[in-house]
C-alpha cells in the first residue's frame, strides 16, 4: 500500500514535472518570442530613429537655407525701406514744390487781375485825359477867338458905341480892383482856397473835433449867417432900402479898406466907425466909393443855441429843404443809408447816382458819368481806389459820413466850380 502510494506520488510529481518542463519549454518559447518580437521592434525603431535623425538633418539644412532666405529678405526690406522713405521724402519735395508752383500762380493771377483792372483804370483815364485835352484844345481856340476878336475890337476903337466903351472901362476897373484885392489875406475866400489846396488824407482828422465835422458847422453858421442877414435886410428902416444900399464885408489892403459886395464887387470904402478886416457892414455907394452905414453884428451864439434847442425838441438837426446847390451829377460809393442820401441831395436839385461795391460789379464805376464822386471809405472795400483818381478835384473821400457832411461837401464843391469859371471868365479878359 506505502510502494502504491508512493509510486503513485511519484508518478504525479512525474507528471508536475513534465507539466513543469512543458511549461518551462512554452515560457521560453514565449519569451523567444518575445525577445525576438522585442528585437524586431528595436530594430525597426532605430530604423525610425534613423529615418528621423535624416529628416532632422533634413530640416536643419532646410532651416538653415530659410535663415539664409530670411536674412536675404530682410535685406531686401531693408533696402526697399531705405527706398520707400526715399521716394517719400522725394514726394514730400514734390508736393511741396507743387504748393508753392501753386501759390506762386495764384499770386500771379490776383496781380494779373489787378494788372487788368488798372489798365482798366489807366484807359478809362486816358479817356478822360483825351476828353479833357480835346476841351482844352477847344477852348484854347475859343480864347485866341476871342482875343482876336477882342484885338480887332482895340484896332477899331471908332466903331465902339458909347456902351461897349463905358462897359470896357467898368471891366477894367474890375479887372484893376480885383488885381488890387488879389494878395488880401484871412478872408473867408481866401480862407477856404488855402483849405481846399492844403486839406489832404494826412490832416483830414483835424477838421473832426469830438467827432463833428468843423467843415459842417461853418456850413450851418454860414447859412445861419445868411438867414440873419436876409431877417435883418427884411426888418431894416426905410432909409437902409435904399437901392443904392449894399451888404458885404470889410477888407484891408496896405492900409486901405475895401467893401466886397455879396456879389463880390470891389469898391474902395470910408468907414467913420473901427472896422476889421472881415466885418459884415451895410454901405452905400457913391461915385465908385463905398460909405459904411452900418456895421452888422450877428448873435451867432444864439443861432446855434436855437438851433440845438430844435434838434432836442424834434431829435435830430431841422434841415433847410428845398435849398437849391446845383443840377450837376453826383455819385455816392458806399453800402450804408446811400438811400437817405440820395434822397437828401436830390432835395437841393442835384443829380445823383449811388452805387454799392458789395452788390454790383466794380467795373460799372468805369461807365458812371458824375461831376462829383464822393467815396464813403468808412463802409466801402479799398478796392474801389483803383477806379479813381483821389487826387482830383472831382474825387472826394469821407471816413465820418452824415446827412450835413455830405451836403457841406457837395455845397463846398459847387462854390469852388464858381470860383474856378470866375477865373477863366478873368482870364478871358487879361
Amino acid at each position: 500500500m506505502d510502494r502504491a502510494k508512493l509510486l503513485q506520488k511519484y508518478r504525479e510529481k512525474n507528471e508536475q514535472r513534465v507539466a513543469a518542463r512543458s511549461n518551462m519549454n512554452n515560457v521560453n518559447r514565449a519569451t523567444e518570442q518575445r525577445t525576438k518580437d522585442r528585437t524586431k521592434k528595436v530594430k525597426q525603431l532605430e530604423n525610425d530613429v534613423k529615418r528621423e535623425r535624416t529628416k532632422n538633418d533634413d530640416l536643419r539644412l532646410e532651416r538653415d537655407s530659410l535663415k539664409r532666405k530670411q536674412h536675404h529678405f530682410k535685406q531686401k526690406i531693408s533696402e526697399q525701406s531705405v527706398q520707400l522713405a526715399n521716394e517719400r521724402a522725394s514726394h514730400s519735395e514734390t508736393k511741396e514744390a507743387l504748393q508753392q508752383a501753386e501759390k506762386h500762380i495764384s499770386a500771379l493771377q490776383a496781380q494779373l487781375e489787378a494788372q487788368r483792372t488798372e489798365l482798366d483804370h489807366m484807359n478809362h483815364i486816358k479817356e478822360l485825359h483825351q476828353k479833357q485835352s480835346q476841351r482844352i484844345r477847344d477852348l484854347k481856340q475859343h480864347n485866341q477867338r476871342q482875343k482876336e476878336a477882342l484885338w480887332q475890337l482895340k484896332s477899331q476903337p471908332s466903331t465902339f458905341s458909347a456902351h461897349a466903351k463905358k462897359e470896357i472901362a467898368q471891366l477894367n476897373r474890375k479887372i484893376h480892383e480885383l488885381h488890387e484885392l488879389k494878395d488880401v489875406k484871412h478872408t473867408p475866400g481866401s480862407l477856404v482856397s488855402k483849405l481846399r489846396r492844403e486839406m489832404n488824407a494826412h490832416n483830414i482828422d483835424q477838421l473832426f473835433t469830438n467827432g463833428e465835422n468843423q467843415l459842417a458847422r461853418l456850413a450851418e453858421t454860414a447859412e445861419e449867417l445868411k438867414k440873419s442877414k436876409h431877417r435883418h435886410v427884411s426888418n431894416a428902416s426905410p432909409s437902409s432900402s435904399n437901392p443904392h444900399t449894399h451888404y458885404g464885408h470889410i477888407e484891408k489892403k496896405n492900409g486901405r479898406l475895401f467893401f466886397i459886395t455879396l456879389s463880390n464887387e470891389a469898391f474902395q470904402a470910408v468907414s467913420n466907425t473901427d472896422v476889421t478886416d472881415g466885418t459884415p457892414v451895410n454901405a452905400t455907394i457913391r461915385n465908385k466909393i463905398a460909405y459904411v452905414n452900418q456895421v452888422l453884428y450877428l448873435n451867432v451864439r444864439k443861432t446855434k443855441k436855437l438851433a440845438r434847442k430844435k434838434k432836442t425838441a424834434s431829435g435830430r438837426r431841422p434841415r433847410s429843404l428845398g435849398q437849391h446847390i446845383g443840377s450837376f451829377h453826383v455819385l455816392l460809393v458806399g453800402s450804408k443809408r446811400l438811400n437817405r442820401y440820395k434822397a437828401r441831395l436830390e432835395e437841393h436839385g442835384l443829380q445823383v447816382t449811388v452805387m454799392n461795391p458789395y452788390e454790383e460789379n466794380y467795373h460799372r464805376l468805369l461807365h458812371v458819368h458824375y461831376d462829383l464822386a464822393i467815396l464813403l471809405t468808412a463802409h466801402a472795400p479799398h478796392a474801389i481806389y483803383h477806379y479813381f483818381n483821389t487826387a482830383s478835384a472831382h474825387v472826394e473821400t469821407m471816413k465820418h459820413d452824415n446827412e450835413e457832411n455830405i451836403v457841406a461837401r457837395v455845397r463846398f464843391f459847387a462854390k469852388q466850380q464858381e470860383w474856378r469859371k470866375d477865373r477863366v471868365r478873368e482870364r478871358l479878359f487879361e
